[in-house]
């Protein structure tokens, strides 16, 4: 006989809207909240994984990710991991800029930010 394979499946999400969405923002690690559109459409998304079976929800302890997966978690009555290593990458100087901005204060590092995704490292701390 042939032993029980156990199949997991991983949901992967974004936020909701975020506060200040309009002007484009880089938002890396700048805690930032979601906006009454963001938690509709979380609510939307616990709705749309209404039989998905779900054991946890994690989620990075930024403000904008933890409102979301309480509002899944809720939905679903699963624990809710906030994990800080989940968090998106710190962009330095650039949190709170729009590309535009970047593009204006710091057009030489964009550049090599774009020859380089994975190795460059934004100005001041990103």
């Amino acid at each position: 006989m042939r032993a029980m394979e156990r199949k997991n499946r991983l949901y992967l999400a974004r936020h909701g809207q975020v506060e200040g969405f309009d002007r484009f923002p880089i938002y890396g690690r700048t805690d930032v909240g979601i906006t009454d559109v963001g938690r509709v459409q979380m609510e939307a998304l616990a709705e749309r994984l209404r039989f998905a079976r779900l054991d946890a929800v994690y989620s990075s302890d930024l403000q904008r990710a933890v409102v979301g997966a309480r509002i899944v978690g809720r939905r679903h009555d699963v624990p809710i991991h906030s994990v800080p290593a989940l968090r998106e990458m710190d962009f330095g100087a650039w949190e709170g800029l729009t590309l535009t901005e970047v593009q204006e204060r710091y057009p030489d590092e964009l550049q090599k930010r774009q020859k380089d995704l994975l190795g460059y490292r934004p100005p001041e701390g990103g």
